[in-house]
Order: C-alpha cells, then sequence, then structure tokens
C-alpha cells in the first residue's frame, strides 16, 4: 500500500494546487478527500496491496484504475479549445519520452490530474468533505458506475481506516 498520509501530501494536493491554477474549484478538501477515498476502493486489495494494475487481468490502470476507453475520452475533452489551460496544466505532468496512455499506469501525478478531471466533467457538485457516505455514493455514481463492482460501503470503511487518522484540513 502506498502510504495514504503521504499519497495525499505528495501527489493529491500538488495535483490538485496545479489545477487549480486554471481553475480554483478543481482544488478543495472535497476533492481531495474524493480522490483519496477513490485511490483506496479502487486499487486497495489482497492483504492492503496498492495495485497499478487492474487484477486478475482487467484493462484499468493506475491507482485509480482508470480503464484505456476512459483515459482516451478525457484526452479527446481536454482536447477541445475551452479546455486548453487544463490540457496545458495536465500535459504538464507528463514525461515526454513516453506517451500519456503508457504513463497512465506509473505516473502518479498523471493518473491523479485525469481521476480529478473525471469528478470535474460531471454537473453535480460535490458533497460536502466530512460527507464520506456521499462521497462514497459520488464516486459509485460518476466514477464506478451502477454496473461497476465496487461498494460504497467497502469505500466508506477503507476511507474510515486509512484516512480519518490522516486528515489533515487540506
Amino acid at each position: 500500500m502506498i502510504d495514504p498520509g503521504q499519497f495525499r501530501t505528495h501527489v493529491v494536493t500538488p495535483v490538485l494546487q496545479l489545477l487549480a491554477r486554471v481553475d480554483p474549484r478543481l482544488h478543495s478538501p472535497a476533492a481531495t478527500e474524493l480522490l483519496m477515498g477513490t485511490y483506496l476502493a479502487e486499487s486497495l486489495a489482497h492483504g492492503g496491496r496498492t495495485y497499478f494494475r487492474q487484477l486478475p487481468d482487467g484493462p484499468a490502470e493506475s491507482p485509480f484504475q482508470i480503464e484505456p476507453t476512459t483515459h482516451e475520452s478525457h484526452r479527446v475533452w481536454l482536447e477541445w479549445p475551452r479546455n486548453q489551460p487544463l490540457r496545458e496544466a495536465v500535459d504538464s505532468l507528463l514525461v515526454s519520452a513516453y506517451s500519456s496512455r503508457e504513463q497512465l499506469c506509473w505516473n502518479l501525478a498523471y493518473a491523479c490530474a485525469i481521476a480529478r478531471c473525471h469528478f470535474w466533467r460531471r454537473s453535480q457538485p460535490l458533497p460536502e468533505p466530512h460527507d464520506i457516505n456521499g462521497l462514497a455514493e459520488y464516486w459509485k455514481r460518476h466514477y464506478n458506475t451502477a454496473l461497476g463492482k465496487g461498494d460504497p460501503k467497502v469505500w466508506v470503511r477503507r476511507y474510515r481506516r486509512y484516512c480519518l487518522p490522516n486528515v489533515t484540513g487540506d
């Protein structure tokens, strides 16, 4: 497992701060908690290990378990002229020697930015940051989907176990 406190401090918070240069609404306590819970719900399995590729042989990658088709739809969305500043911010996280698709699995900052863009595209506002059940339901509805195997109760249980001791008021 990636230590949740370090993941928050060294990945989620700096990525959201970068994206907030484009639009301050991209960085909020609720967005931080939503991404932390998403990381824990999506990639934590098998004795607390974090997986960068979906098990057993699924297509999803990164600690946020982003599927290639989801990634490509966000890349297309970021190409819209009105999204150019956001695309530039997201692209600034890429390593030039590799394609964005290749980096989805191992570039934690890039994957975090794509996950935030995924939630950003939804018109429904985020729940309050302290509304753990609301954040879990938001994740299920807008990220994991009704057809996904994710369970909001697991999201809440993992969040409470791994995040609540580490919340710093971001």
